[in-house]
């Protein structure tokens, strides 16, 4: 397995990273696939950028990306960089965001001292095989690395009981749950956090 940082030209399978660990969410909002997130994900200095991103490979083969950064990473120019790519649709996606305010909120809020792991994907054919685990103990390496960060955090959907539970194998605890998006089945996300000095087995 190698473990390298992403390039612009990863950015399709960047982009199906990103919606597979949000559950499907960019398609839903933008619509037709993930033409919108790919264009974005290939552009430097926000948030969705392939910069954030460590790309595992298994026999040349992308098998599972990590997406992370610390507090302060230039995140400005994300909305612009999102409407720019998805133009009309646009509209649909601040409907879809807007059903899920509360959810969305919490996802953006974000602190001092948080390393905020913001999507963790593995390609079915690799999964149990330890690619999730490295690139576990990858986004903690590269959160050591950080000067300004004391604990790793990421956000699960409530009701995702597998995910959750691996999460909390690996050490992190629920710190807080967002309020219900009413509009959009009840959906409520819960922050998980781990200190930096968590081993990843």
């Amino acid at each position: 397995m190698l473990l390298r940082p992403a390039t612009p030209a990863d950015a399709p399978f960047l982009a199906w990273g990103l919606d597979e660990a949000a559950g499907g969410l960019f398609a839903a909002m933008f619509g037709g696939g993930r033409a919108v997130l790919t264009r974005v994900m290939a552009q430097p200095q926000h948030a969705f950028s392939f910069q954030h991103v460590t790309v595992a490979e298994v026999d040349g083969r992308p098998a599972g990306m990590c997406q992370g950064f610390g507090f302060g990473t230039p995140g400005g120019g994300l909305a612009l960089a999102l409407a720019r790519a998805a133009g009309v649709r646009s509209v649909r996606a601040g409907v879809v965001a807007l059903a899920l305010l509360p959810a969305v909120t919490a996802l953006t809020r974000h602190a001092q001292g948080e390393w905020y792991l913001q999507a963790i994907a593995v390609v079915p054919d690799f999964r149990g095989v330890g690619v999730g685990t490295a690139l576990f103990a990858d986004a903690f390496d590269r959160a050591r690395a950080t000067d300004d960060s004391d604990r790793l955090v990421l956000d699960v959907e409530r009701d995702n009981h597998r995910a959750r539970a691996l999460y909390e194998r690996l050490g992190l605890v629920v710190t807080s749950t967002s309020r219900r998006a009413v509009l959009a089945n009840n959906v409520q996300v819960q922050r998980m956090a781990a200190p930096l000095d968590t081993t990843v087995r």
